[in-house]
């Protein structure tokens, strides 16, 4: 499988919204909180885990395209 410059865009976005979400909660984009790795509590493993989840995601999206 190749990913394309706008798939490691998309899934940098997916994991930087979890990560987020994780953090602060559903509500994080209203409390004007953004991403960053030097506050969040992130992790490597967190890191991998949600990108492992993003692959997943997309290749479920594909099979129904």
């Amino acid at each position: 499988m190749k990913l394309t410059e706008k798939d490691l865009q998309d899934a940098c976005d997916y994991i930087m919204h979890e990560a987020c979400q994780a953090a602060y909660g559903a509500n994080y984009k209203d409390k004007g909180v953004r991403f960053d790795v030097m506050r969040i509590p992130f992790s490597v493993r967190m890191s991998i885990d949600l990108f492992i989840e993003w692959l997943k995601i997309r290749a479920k999206n594909d099979i129904k395209k």
